[in-house]
């Protein structure tokens, strides 16, 4: 049997993806230890881990951070958007009608993952 469990993203720069997280409305973050914090949204987790790290750990190859595209489904868009960081909201694309129908807005962490908050 196998599940997804949560995804893990890698950063080149811990403390500024822990700030970042942390603005998120009813986000719960830990502390970092040893290079890895966790962002949790009631079930779903996501962690962060520093790159190099990682890479020294786990004796594997990462060439960079970034890239993943998280998605978060949310009961009202434009409430949630709208308790975001104004920063986030300024650098984001507001929400709107996407093309393959859903309502979406999105941001990027520092690392250039984009969030996306949305609902069909």
């Amino acid at each position: 049997m196998i599940r997804f469990d949560h995804l893990t993203i890698l950063t080149t720069n811990l403390h500024e993806s822990w700030d970042f997280y942390r603005a998120l409305p009813e986000a719960k973050v830990s502390s970092p230890s040893e290079g890895y914090f966790e962002v949790s949204f009631h079930e779903s987790v996501i962690g962060v881990f520093d790159l190099a790290t990682f890479a020294e750990a786990t004796k594997t190859s990462p060439t960079k951070s970034g890239g993943a595209v998280i998605q978060f489904l949310v009961g009202d868009v434009d409430e949630y958007w709208n308790t975001l960081p104004t920063e986030y909201r300024d650098n984001g694309s507001s929400p709107r009608e996407m093309p393959w129908q859903s309502y979406s807005g999105y941001i990027s962490d520092p690392d250039g993952n984009v969030l996306e908050f949305y609902k069909w």
